[in-house]
């Protein structure tokens, strides 16, 4: 493989409910490698296995956070979280601990509650991201990318094109002195301090809650 420095650009045709801090490209690129190991039917189960398309420094891969480029309006939406009872009769009753069926769910109370939240979503026109890695296989990848963000399923975050072009520098953890995604306190680029530190792991899938390390933020 070769590595190249990448600028991704994502058009989107409507707002995304996404955070800037909360992954790095590296998890979306994983999505889409592992959905496609699924289709080839050679997916192993493990969702933390490497990416040998991206390069690597410190234990992160060389992928930005999101950059939100053209911000229009930031909008809190209510949404509710209701029990899908036509769900629960299709594919069978839930157990409980001791593995009897429950023939009742309650949803006024406990794990299956209905309830309202609040989920942010943002007006903007681009999301830019920046990587270091075989821009062939990336590309690829990024074919079958539809959507970013949370509630696709409402049309949230829907992608209109992707451009992705070779740029001279690597951006993707260090633009003009400015860290660009998270990196271990101990790393190999001279950056001491930033002022922000936070547990965070250095890998997709960000979602875990297990290897968590002290990292320098941007």
């Amino acid at each position: 493989m070769e590595f190249s420095n990448l600028k991704i650009t994502i058009y989107l045709k409507s707002s995304v409910a996404m955070q800037k801090r909360k992954g790095a490209f590296d998890s979306i690129l994983a999505r889409l490698y592992f959905s496609e190991l699924e289709k080839n039917g050679t997916f192993n189960g493990d969702y933390a296995q490497p990416l040998p398309f991206l390069d690597i420094t410190d234990g992160v891969y060389h992928t930005s956070f999101p950059i939100f480029n053209g911000v229009k309006y930031y909008d809190k939406e209510k949404l509710i979280k209701t029990f899908d009872h036509d769900m629960y009769a299709k594919y069978g009753e839930i157990l409980t601990k001791k593995g009897s069926g429950k023939g009742v769910v309650m949803t006024v109370q406990g794990t299956y509650k209905n309830a309202f939240f609040s989920i942010e979503r943002i007006g903007v026109d681009q999301i830019i991201y920046y990587a270091r890695g075989d821009m062939k296989q990336i590309a690829s990848l990024l074919n079958n990318l539809r959507f970013l963000g949370k509630k696709s399923s409402l049309g949230w975050g829907e992608v209109e094109k992707i451009e992705i072009e070779k740029i001279e520098s690597d951006y993707s953890l260090i633009k003009h002195g400015k860290l660009m995604r998270n990196i271990p306190k101990k790393n190999s680029l001279q950056i001491e301090d930033t002022g922000r530190v936070s547990l965070f792991r250095l890998q997709h899938p960000y979602w875990k809650k297990t290897d968590m390390v002290e990292c320098l933020m941007p």
